[in-house]
């Protein structure tokens, strides 16, 4: 029996990939007097082509492009940042790097993105920046996101930094925006479990605020020898890949939305079980991640009992994309108030992210969903 694997990587290399990386290795040890051009400046000038964005820096990962972003605006132990509960706790550990005070905001009911209003009421005087973690190839209600922060710069009279972590959904759109560049700045991530991918790791920090971008520079790369700075450079065979993996980004996307277009229509029917991540007209969602949040009724013991089955029985493998990270991680755990997102503790129990990826067919999409459903009924008797 096929077995499917939680997280598939949903980005293809093919034999320009290999051609590239050759040529780039070739370059970089060749003795003579020959300019090859620099791998990275050619992806970051083609990545702010596609967001249409002034400026980009391609980065070691997204969690050390969220470090320099946090350094960038001058985080310190005096500020506040609020981030959705609900996250990878990559994102989180950032914040707290720089001695930061973590506020963690609630999600919408029965969804992954973080709630405008919850987030609007926890902003503070002290509040330097708000991260907003666009999960799992969607995007958040960023209107009310960006109207609400600036009523409060407007009642505190100070700025208040908007940082789109973006490593899960790049290409998504909103109102015909790309992720990304909805805030001040944006951090994608390149990392094998995404949808594009550079040799294993990797990201990119956008931005269309000159002094951000410049300090971003001078940060990545030992301060360009004029001020403190490390190396988060990626390195130039890594961005060749780069290169031809962007000119396959819109047509895996599009085949995976497809999927997941489809599997929505097969799930649509069993609404008093489980909750869909449905079709928006005005988000462009990506679906990195194939998510269902179970009814209330269920409890996060059902949830795990239900993998456990669909595993065992079915050969499909689930992850959960994401529990709040103080569930996750126990440094997290320790320098946060967890009682304040019950509703994050609630639908993080409840998640199950089911196999996705741009290959799949509808056979494939009818026997995950039929499993699914075969796997509650059994739980739902085993409750009775």
């Amino acid at each position: 029996m096929k077995k499917y694997v939680a997280e598939p990587p949903n980005f293809n290399y093919t034999i320009s990939d290999y051609v590239n990386v050759f040529n780039s290795m070739r370059h970089l040890q060749s003795y003579k007097e020959i300019e090859y051009p620099d791998e990275r400046f050619l992806l970051e000038d083609k990545i702010q082509k596609y967001l249409n964005i002034k400026y980009a820096l391609t980065v070691t990962s997204c969690a050390s492009g969220i470090d320099l972003a946090c350094e960038a605006i001058g985080l310190n132990e005096n500020d506040e940042v609020l981030a959705g509960a609900i996250n990878f706790y990559g994102t989180h550990l950032s914040v707290l790097r720089y001695k930061a005070k973590l506020i963690l905001v609630e999600p919408k009911a029965n969804s992954v993105q973080i709630d405008p209003l919850d987030m609007y009421r926890k902003i503070s005087k002290n509040t330097k920046a708000v991260i907003i973690t666009q999960m799992n190839g969607s995007i958040g209600d960023m209107n009310e996101i960006k109207k609400y922060i600036k009523e409060k710069e407007k009642e505190y009279n100070k700025k208040i930094y908007i940082i789109e972590d973006v490593a899960r959904s790049f290409g998504a759109e909103y109102f015909n925006s790309k992720a990304g560049t909805l805030g001040d700045v944006g951090i994608f991530s390149f990392q094998t479990k995404k949808n594009y991918c550079t040799l294993g790791e990797g990201g990119v920090i956008v931005t269309n605020n000159e002094d951000i971008y410049n300090k971003l520079k001078e940060l990545r790369a030992f301060g360009d020898r004029r001020v403190y700075g490390t190396n988060y450079k990626l390195s130039r065979v890594q961005c060749s890949v780069g290169l031809t993996q962007l000119k396959k980004l819109d047509k895996n996307n599009n085949k995976r939305i497809k999927v997941a277009l489809q599997r929505n229509e097969l799930l649509r029917n069993y609404s008093n079980d489980v909750y869909i991540d449905e079709e928006d007209k005005n988000i462009k969602k990506i679906y990195t991640y194939y998510n269902v949040i179970l009814n209330e009724k269920y409890t996060r013991d059902d949830r795990e009992k239900i993998r456990t089955i669909l595993l065992n029985k079915y050969n499909i493998q689930t992850c959960i994309a994401n529990e709040p990270t103080y569930i996750t991680h126990l440094y997290v755990n320790e320098n946060v108030d967890s009682n304040s997102t019950p509703l994050a503790t609630s639908v993080g129990g409840r998640i199950i992210s089911l196999p996705i990826h741009f290959k799949m067919k509808k056979k494939d999409n009818v026997y995950i969903v039929n499993s699914l459903i075969k796997s509650i009924e059994e739980i739902k008797n085993e409750n009775i």
